[in-house]
């Protein structure tokens, strides 16, 4: 019996591919406009219909079912509190990171050592982009976090671990894109920075966080406090922690918050806050790497906030 069903495409799609004829017509690949002032703005546009469309494909049924039976594989101690949204954000998050990266071993005949990948789904037309995502999703990306998974279902970090020279350290609790959606529904940090009745309770925890992580892992510390603060942005975070004074950045997000919840931050004032360690590393990075490990970072902080023993007084007061 002949089928009446008639593919449509999405909004995405349909935008994604206009873009991509205007940058084939100007002779030009992905990359190259990416790194172009000139063509900041086109950029933004692909960029934006590009994230758009690797949801639509993750959200698909052939995709999100094998992105659902991935979540449900591994029941480690580490990874007990995988979700199924956990491992979507992070499909998404590696679809796109990796796009963008460049091809380090050839595969099939075509030799595309040195290329940025993206850059080579230009070789055929626009109109197969969406085609080519989507096989590439499913055969590189889901693939790949199956074997990664089931490799390091059973790493531990310390508290010493700052991702320095390893990047094969892989954690499913990577959040890239929108960390409201996919964090602890029992989340300290939200819970508490949406009432400011909470006082006591946040100056506990500010001088808990700063007693735990800065020796430590100040940066992890920032970044807590940048998220009690309403002020997470991983982008911007970038930037500043790149080009910024790490002590002056975290004095600054104090003075923040306690202008906010009118706290005493006097005992910080001669503090110094040095992150030398990990800001070595992290500035010889690309901003799309040193996001993805700022949202390493956060994402497991917050984690470890909740095993702190203020953790459960501040629960009891919900």
């Amino acid at each position: 019996m002949k089928s009446n069903t008639t593919y449509i495409k999405s909004n995405p799609q349909v935008s994604l591919e206009s873009i991509l004829h205007v940058i084939k017509s100007k002779g030009l690949n992905i990359s190259q406009v990416k790194e172009n002032p000139l063509y900041s703005d086109l950029f933004d546009e692909f960029k934006n219909s590009l994230s758009e469309l690797i949801d639509i494909i993750c959200h698909e049924r052939s995709i999100h079912e094998l992105i659902n039976s991935i979540a449900k594989s591994y029941n480690s101690t580490f990874y007990s509190d995988m979700k199924e949204y956990d491992t979507y954000f992070e499909a998404v998050s590696e679809t796109y990171l990796r796009l963008f990266s460049v091809i380090k071993k050839s595969s099939g005949d075509v030799n595309n050592i040195g290329r940025v990948r993206v850059d080579t789904f230009l070789d055929k037309d626009p109109e197969v982009f969406t085609y080519t995502l989507r096989s590439y999703i499913r055969n590189n990306i889901l693939l790949d976090l199956s074997r990664k998974l089931g490799a390091e279902n059973t790493r531990t970090e310390s508290d010493t671990v700052f991702f320095e020279g390893d990047e094969s350290i892989y954690k499913v609790d990577s959040v890239k894109f929108n960390r409201s959606q996919i964090e602890n529904s029992v989340d300290i940090a939200d819970q508490i920075a949406d009432s400011i009745t909470f006082k006591d309770d946040m100056q506990a925890l500010v001088d808990a966080v700063i007693a735990r992580f800065t020796s430590r892992k100040p940066v992890a510390a920032y970044i807590f406090l940048c998220t009690l603060n309403e002020t997470y942005d991983p982008r911007k975070i970038v930037t500043n922690l790149k080009s910024k004074n790490f002590n002056d950045l975290f004095h600054g997000v104090l003075k923040d918050l306690s202008f906010t919840y009118n706290l005493d931050i006097s005992c910080y004032n001669t503090m110094v806050y040095d992150a030398t360690k990990y800001l070595s590393s992290f500035r010889s990075i690309s901003d799309e790497s040193a996001r993805a490990r700022i949202d390493r970072l956060a994402s497991q902080t917050r984690k470890d906030v909740q095993r702190l023993p203020i953790a459960n007084v501040i629960r009891s007061h919900m």
